[in-house]
Order: C-alpha cells, then structure tokens, then sequence
C-alpha cells in the first residue's frame, strides 16, 4: 500500500510592535523592536491511500484507492524581535535597507490533522515554530 500525505499550512498574524531608535550617524539610523500578536494558523491535509494493481478471480487487475482529508484551525500569541538600519532621506521619510525580524510561537499542535508514517497515524505537532524574516521598505514618520 502507497500513502501520499499532503500538507499545506496557512499562517496571519496581528501584531503590535514597539521600536527604539538610536541617534543617527550621518543619514544613518539604527534601530531595535520587539512586539507581542496573535499567530493564526490553519492545517489541512489530504492523504491519499492506494494499493498496486492485483488480480481478481478472473484474472483482472484492480486498484483500490481512498482518501480522507482534515484541517484545524487555531490562535496563538507569539512574541517578535527585530533589528535594522535605515537611510533618512528627509525628517519625514526613511529607506529601511534591512530588516531582521524573528518571530516564536512556541509548540504547535493540530488535534484534528494527523500524519501517517510506518508507525501509523498520530496528532500533526510542531515542538518549535519560529520564523526569521529579512525585508527592507519604506518608513514614513507622521
């Protein structure tokens, strides 16, 4: 038997986000942020099981395939830290030329999405989910 799991993860999140920055050096400003949101996450999974080809009474070949599908959907709050530098082209309006941010949900489960291995099927858990993030942007001060 053949047993084709698919997988696929959605992840939104809200966050509110403090930052400090430092004096500027030229054009130049450096800065710190941390933040605290709530991660919403969704898992689905299909997972298709299919025998080889066998023969009946008669002689035929046959397949047998089936299939069962499942999804959970959860909040969390996670908490973010962040560095980078920007260019200020005027008061008003800075380039941020990058942005390093690392965001920690801690474990995740999903009761009702399951994976199937030798061993067979058990409950979908992540023991860490934490995600590095570089971006670079515009930032206007009002």
């Amino acid at each position: 038997m053949r047993v084709e799991p698919k997988y696929e993860l959605g992840l939104q999140s809200i966050c509110s986000n403090f930052y400090l920055d430092f004096a500027a050096v030229g054009q130049f400003k450096s800065y710190v942020g941390f933040g605290v949101g709530l991660l919403i996450h969704k898992v689905s999974t299909l997972v298709t099981m299919s025998s080889t080809d066998y023969p009946d009474e008669k002689g035929f070949n046959f397949s047998e395939k089936a299939s069962a599908s499942s999804s959970d959907l959860a909040t969390k709050p996670f908490w973010n830290v962040s560095v980078g530098t920007s260019y200020m082209l005027n008061d008003y309006i800075s380039f941020d030329f990058i942005k390093y941010e690392y965001r920690n949900a801690g474990a995740l489960s999903f009761n009702n999405v399951y994976y199937i291995d030798e061993k067979g099927p058990d409950a979908l858990k992540y023991s860490s989910f934490s995600i590095h993030r570089f971006s670079t942007g515009i930032t206007i001060s009002i």
